[in-house]
């Protein structure tokens, strides 16, 4: 089941997918006190469900149960040009590169990971979208 929160007025909507409650609760106070929307989830299915809402960032947890992570992203990069972020614990290089080649924009390590440097990483990402003309500023 997905769950979106947050004032409508705010122009950027992140969606978070991870399967433990209070990892997916903590990330998206987290989201939301940096000044953003956030729909979560905590499987595939709600990935899809999430998508019909046009997020402009999904951050995904990599390891997930049930959740084949290059996967998921190379079907969001078929599909659309959302900005993609996997957070994941210190893995083998040869995975990490596996998840940028399916389509990531960004791996983040869950251990080097606060609720600052996750708003700022947002900010950036969305910052070079505007950049680029691929999203509106905000206001």
């Amino acid at each position: 089941m997905i769950v979106e929160q947050g004032d409508v007025r705010r122009p950027y909507l992140v969606g978070i997918v991870d399967s433990q409650s209070s990892r997916q609760r903590q990330l998206s106070e987290s989201v939301l006190k940096g000044g953003y929307r956030t729909i979560t989830g905590s499987d595939q299915g709600d990935v899809i469900a999430m998508m019909e809402r046009v997020p402009n960032v999904m951050i995904i947890r990599d390891g997930l149960p049930g959740i084949d992570t290059c996967n998921v992203v190379s079907k969001l990069r078929e599909s659309s040009f959302v900005l993609v972020m996997v957070i994941g614990s210190d893995r083998e290089t040869d995975h990490i590169l596996q998840i940028y080649n399916a389509g990531a924009d960004l791996y983040l390590n869950q251990r080097e990971l606060t609720p600052r440097i996750l708003v700022s990483r947002i900010q950036a990402q969305l910052r070079g979208q505007v950049w680029r003309g691929q999203i509106q500023a905000p206001g």
